[in-house]
């Protein structure tokens, strides 16, 4: 099967599905949105109950990267995924693919179609660019900023949205705060690996 991938970097975060069909989501008697995924998500806790799956396998993997590093790790945010959810759901609704623009949030974006995409597969994409880093030489790169940012030493919080819009693809936005790749602090945010 024939499969193309794209991604992106910008500034922002967040993680949810979006029906493409157009179908009603159904809730809970909390009001949360149930969705596919949500059975591996334990406790009755709001907040945990706000991050799917997908969200949680996301945040793995940006944490063992920044582990890599020697940086501490991220958590997921509510008010940062809703940001990155509701862009998500803007990129799948207009079949389109840009950033945001959102001030105060780093975003990274992925987009595939032709494959099943999982919470590991776009921070993968992000990290792959290590190899165009030059640590001799740090600073920013349009070939690098996703990296950049999965380990941006000062970040703290993150949140992912991922929807499919109706051509197949599915988008995947992931919002940072605060934002990374800021001239002149990539020596101090961006360590070597260990």
């Amino acid at each position: 099967m024939h499969f193309q991938t794209l991604f992106f970097v910008a500034l922002a975060c967040a993680l949810c599905w979006v029906n493409a069909d157009g179908s009603a989501s159904q809730l809970d008697e909390s009001g949360i949105e149930i969705r596919s995924g949500d059975e591996g998500v334990t406790g009755n806790d709001l907040e945990d109950r706000a991050f799917n799956a997908f969200s949680q396998e996301c945040l793995k993997a940006h944490n063992d990267y920044r582990s890599k590093h020697g940086v501490p790790p991220l958590a997921l945010d509510p008010t940062v995924t809703a940001i990155a959810e509701n862009w998500a759901k803007t990129l799948a609704a207009r079949n389109s693919f840009f950033h945001s623009g959102t001030q105060g949030y780093g975003e990274n974006l992925y987009a595939s179609w032709g494959t099943q995409v999982t919470g590991k597969i776009p921070v993968d994409s992000f990290y792959a660019e290590i190899k165009d880093y030059n640590f001799n030489a740090p600073g920013f790169s349009m070939k690098t900023g996703h990296f950049t940012q999965v380990v941006w030493k000062s970040s703290k919080l993150m949140g992912v949205g991922v929807a499919k819009g109706s051509n197949g693809v599915t988008y995947v936005v992931v919002n940072y705060y605060p934002p990374g790749n800021y001239y002149g602090q990539f020596p101090a945010n961006v360590p070597r690996p260990l």
